[in-house]
C-alpha cells in the first residue's frame, strides 16, 4: 500500500516537473518543492496558483488590448473616465494604481512575463494594491525573483569553496551587485550583503591589487555600511597609489561629508589644486558645486 503511494506520488511530481518546464502549467518554478514534500496539498496549491493565472490572461484579454508589449503600453494612452477627454493618458505605473482591475491585471501580467526583475519599483506598487488577486500576483512575482538571486549566489559560494579565482569572484560580485541595487532587501539584510560583497572585492584586489575600479567599489561599500575604519584605512591606501585620480578625491568628499567632517572638504579641493589633477566635464560640475557649498 504505501509502496503504491509512493510510485503515485513520483509521477505526480514527474509529470508537474515536465508541464512547467514545458510551460503548459504556468506557475512559479519555487512551488515545485511544494509538490515533492507536501504531498495532495502542494499538488493543489500549484493547481490553485495555475487556476488564478489562467484567470489573470482571461482578464487580459477581456481589456481588448491584445498582446502589446510593455514598451508599448507604458506610456499609451490609457482611457481613464468614458465621459474625459480622448487625449487623456497616464503612465503604467499609475494605470497600476487607479484604473479598473481588469485593466490593471492585463497589464501587470504584460510586465511578468517578459522580464519582471526590471520592474521590482512597479511590482512594489501593485503589491500595495487594495485589489487582493493582484498584490498575490505581485507578491509572488518578487518573491520568485528574490529566490532566483539567493540561489545563485549560494551556487557561486559553494563553487568559490571549491575554486577560488579572480573569475568565480567577480561572477559572484556581479550577482551581488544585482541583489543589492535591486531593491528587494534593506536594513539589516541589505548590510549583510554589502558585507558579502566588500568579502568578494577584497579577494579581488588580492588578485589584482591595481585594479582601482574594485578599491573604490570597496570603499563605498565600506562608506555605504557604516565602516568609517575600514574605509579611512583604503582611501589612504588608495591616495598613495592614485593621487592623481579625479574618483579618488569624489570618494574622500563623500567620505567626509557622510561622517560630519565638512570642514575638511575645503582642505581636500585644495589637494586637488596642488596635485593638478585633471576634472572632467562632470568632475569641474561636482567641484564648483562642493566650491560654493564652502
Amino acid at each position: 500500500m504505501l509502496i503504491g503511494l509512493l510510485v503515485l506520488h513520483i509521477s505526480i511530481c514527474l509529470v508537474v516537473a515536465v508541464l512547467m518546464l514545458k510551460k503548459i502549467l504556468k506557475v512559479p518554478s519555487t512551488l515545485f518543492p511544494a509538490v515533492c514534500f507536501l504531498p495532495v496539498c502542494g499538488l493543489v496549491l500549484v493547481l490553485m496558483e495555475a487556476q488564478t493565472r489562467e484567470k489573470q490572461i482571461r482578464g487580459e484579454k477581456d481589456t481588448g488590448m491584445g498582446r502589446a508589449t510593455i514598451d508599448d503600453v507604458k506610456y499609451r494612452q490609457i482611457p481613464v473616465s468614458e465621459s474625459g477627454n480622448k487625449g487623456e493618458a497616464v503612465p503604467l505605473e499609475e494605470a497600476i494604481l487607479v484604473n479598473d482591475a481588469t485593466t490593471k491585471r492585463g497589464l501587470l501580467l504584460e510586465v511578468l512575463q517578459r522580464n519582471p526583475e526590471d520592474y521590482i519599483e512597479l511590482l512594489q506598487k501593485a503589491r500595495m494594491s487594495d485589489d487582493t488577486e493582484l498584490t498575490h500576483y505581485a507578491t509572488t512575482t518578487m518573491m520568485e525573483i528574490q529566490s532566483g538571486y539567493e540561489l545563485e549566489i549560494h551556487r557561486m559560494e559553494e563553487l568559490l569553496q571549491r575554486e577560488s579565482s579572480y573569475r568565480n569572484w567577480s561572477q559572484y560580485r556581479v550577482q551581488l551587485n544585482g541583489y543589492i541595487r535591486s531593491g528587494l532587501i534593506s536594513g539589516s539584510i541589505l548590510n549583510i550583503y554589502r558585507g558579502k560583497l566588500v568579502t568578494a572585492m577584497e579577494h579581488m584586489v588580492e588578485f589584482e591589487p591595481e585594479n582601482r575600479k574594485i578599491m573604490w567599489e570597496c570603499i563605498e561599500n565600506y562608506i555605504e555600511m557604516g565602516n568609517k575604519e575600514k574605509a579611512e584605512q583604503l582611501l589612504t591606501e588608495s591616495y598613495k597609489k592614485w593621487k592623481d585620480e579625479e574618483k579618488l578625491y569624489h570618494l574622500m568628499v563623500d567620505y567626509c561629508w557622510t561622517y560630519g567632517q565638512g570642514e575638511k572638504i575645503p582642505e581636500i579641493l585644495e589637494l586637488i589644486k596642488n596635485n593638478r589633477v585633471y576634472l572632467s566635464f562632470e568632475g569641474k560640475k561636482w567641484y564648483d558645486f562642493w566650491a560654493k557649498k564652502e
